[in-house]
């Protein structure tokens, strides 16, 4: 009913979102995500697909300046209820073809994250990370819209996440 109410009152139409399909990469017992490491690829239809490893939490003051130099370095905060996290992520694009490969196990998961992806994991993330460990996790449907309105100082985007994935 939130969902409903948050689509009413801005306006938005779930059919003008950007859908996504998305892949997570962690041990079977997500021991990345409980140390706050995420590695993920996306596939976004009708647009390019990325790769991005995101840590969080992070304090942003923390973030050494030549990552916020780079293309492709972000800081946020996702916020879900009451909770926000801010985090600090580093995407680089990919091939649709490349992410079908890593699924299928026909690729290494390593070869979806560029070199500076890989400094980025290195520098920031509280554990390392062992790729022959991973295993791929998903996909995962998502559909995303962005707005602004006048009564916010920025410019928002929601994200709807729906397991198990369905296409269209």
């Amino acid at each position: 009913s939130q969902e409903d109410a948050v689509l009413e009152r801005f306006q938005l139409d779930r059919g003008d979102a950007e859908k996504r399909r998305i892949f997570f990469f962690d041990t079977p017992k997500l021991a990345l995500f409980k140390k706050g490491v995420v590695l993920r690829a996306r596939e976004t239809a009708g647009e390019g697909c990325d790769s991005t490893v995101k840590i969080r939490p992070v304090d942003p003051k923390t973030v050494d300046e030549a990552w916020r130099k780079k293309s492709g370095f972000k800081l946020e905060a996702d916020a879900v209820g009451e909770k926000v996290i801010r985090s600090a992520s580093f995407t680089s694009e990919q091939d649709e073809k490349e992410i079908e490969e890593v699924v299928s196990g026909s690729r290494a998961i390593e070869k979806l994250f560029s070199g500076d992806q890989e400094a980025f994991l290195a520098a920031l993330s509280p554990v390392a990370v062992d790729f022959a460990k991973l295993v791929a996790l998903g996909p995962v449907a998502s559909v995303r819209l962005k707005f602004e309105d006048p009564g916010l100082p920025y410019g928002i985007c929601a994200e709807e996440w729906g397991v198990p994935y369905s296409p269209g």
